[in-house]
């Protein structure tokens, strides 16, 4: 089988489970795991679908966020990795925003190198695991918790927000564009996030490599309105036609 052929079955299978693991599709195609994975990792970087921890889900368009529980199997090498890079740039007594994303919650475990911290989230998650494993001052945004994200995300949280200032700010995204800048799925999300750049002095974006010439519903920022871009390995993109630094 071709590897056309191959991402038509894959994609057949996909629209009608959602969701299908590497070893599903290896048995039900006949073809070796290894065969998988590399059509998986060719059709992510089309953008046909996006791989999670041992398969893939499908993507309907560019205004479908796939679940918390699915973004937090994806790429979690990568994730710690950029993680590790970012604690770098948090100094002890920092009052800090985080989002609500899978990406930034890797850097949790590391925020006990920098205590004492403050910290200050819409996620529900992200909250629950500073409280846990970290000795840092927790706060959350009010509002209704959103089932997909587990985030608050509501009108209540805007206001919360809006009287709010961080020394930092990491957040994460749906996707980066040389043309079109950073860019998220949700309005919501997106206005949470612009809310936490606005009120930070410093401004951390931690973006995995399948999000790079990405482009979703909603503007959340411009290169030129952050401070560092870090990433999981070179990037297409220069320091110089962004504006910002990139860490890799």
């Amino acid at each position: 089988m071709f590897a056309q052929e191959r991402e038509k079955e894959i994609m057949e299978i996909l629209l009608k489970k959602k969701a299908v693991t590497v070893n599903f599709l290896s048995k039900n195609l006949y073809i070796s795991e290894a065969t998988v994975r590399r059509d998986l990792a060719r059709m992510d970087k089309s953008g046909l679908l996006r791989r999670t921890h041992g398969g893939a889900v499908i993507m309907d368009g560019i205004n479908n966020e796939p679940s918390l529980l699915i973004r937090e199997q994806e790429y979690i090498n990568e994730k710690q990795y950029i993680a590790s890079k970012a604690i770098k740039y948090i100094k002890p007594n920092n009052t800090v925003f985080m989002d609500s994303s899978s990406t930034v919650g890797e850097v949790i475990p590391y925020l006990n190198q920098k205590m004492p911290l403050t910290i200050i989230t819409n996620g529900l998650k992200n909250a629950m695991r500073v409280s846990m494993e970290t000795d840092a001052d927790i706060y959350m945004s009010g509002g209704g918790i959103e089932g997909r994200s587990k985030a608050a995300l509501d009108g209540d949280s805007v206001q919360y927000l809006e009287n709010r200032f961080a020394d930092v700010v990491i957040f994460s995204c749906s996707g980066v564009d040389l043309k079109n800048g950073i860019t998220d799925v949700s309005p919501k999300q997106s206005r949470i996030k612009q809310i936490m750049i606005k009120h930070s002095k410093f401004k951390i974006l931690l973006c995995t490599q399948n999000k790079f010439n990405q482009t979703f519903m909603c503007k959340t920022a411009s290169f030129s309105d952050i401070d560092l871009l870090i990433t999981d390995s070179k990037p297409d993109y220069e320091t110089e036609e962004i504006g910002c630094k990139i860490v890799y």
